[in-house]
């Protein structure tokens, strides 16, 4: 199993389409945000995650993806909290672990896009949070539900862990630039949340424990902005 060719892992399910529907809708309210504030920047990004959402789905569908029409069991909802668990204290590992060795406790700010301090003070947090939800659903369709299961798919369970989160981390390289801590935890925590969504079996607990740690690295960023 890790290192054959096994079939599509992390599965479509009830939260996960549900999720992926309210991303729609944050698409649409960014873009009014961007329109009202002539900032193309955040409609560009909007844009991106749509794009990132509709190429996943589409890439999903070929490596054999299927869509879960029944509800939830007891068991399969409690394993999506399991695995969203396993993200979030992988996560925190993976911060505590790489960061000290690059000193990079105190430049919290590195995580965000330097684009959100331009906009006016009273926009910043409703922005940062749809960019941020929108990301997050976006990002776990694409990387966990279409890379891994494709490159697992065809390589094993390892191959579609370390080149999808490898993938992952290089895709960010445009917002964080060639940042080696923030990509080396980003391209960690991508192969961790797909660890956590390969046990869960369901792709909702990727979105959930990304949307969890992009929901308190937006409480960072709101601390952030009023001690300057």
């Amino acid at each position: 199993m890790l290192r054959g060719r096994i079939a599509p892992v992390i599965q479509d399910d009830e939260i996960s389409r549900a999720l992926v529907y309210l991303a729609y809708l944050l698409f649409i309210l960014l873009v009014l945000f961007a329109i009202a504030y002539s900032n193309w920047q955040i409609a560009l990004i909007g844009i991106t995650e749509l794009m990132f959402i509709l190429m996943g789905k589409a890439w999903a569908t070929q490596a054999g993806v299927n869509v879960q029409d029944r509800r939830l069991t007891k068991r399969e909802t409690a394993k999506i909290g399991t695995g969203v668990l396993i993200a979030l204290v992988g996560f925190g590992l993976a911060d505590l672990t790489v960061a000290p060795l690059f000193g990079l406790f105190g430049s919290a700010s590195t995580f965000f896009g330097g684009y959100l301090t331009t906009l006016p003070q009273a926009t910043v947090i409703p922005i940062a949070s749809l960019v941020v939800l929108l990301g997050a659903i976006a990002e776990e369709v694409f990387f966990r539900q279409a890379a891994f299961n494709y490159f697992a798919s065809r390589g094993g369970m390892v191959t579609g862990l370390v080149v999808s989160a490898v993938i992952f981390g290089i895709a960010h390289i445009p917002v964080d630039g060639l940042n080696l801590p923030v990509l080396t935890i980003l391209t960690i925590s991508g192969g961790i949340n797909a660890f956590g969504g390969v046990y869960s079996g369901k792709l909702s607990s990727c979105i959930l424990a990304h949307l969890a740690n992009n929901a308190i690295s937006l409480g960072l960023l709101s601390v952030i902005l009023v001690i300057h």
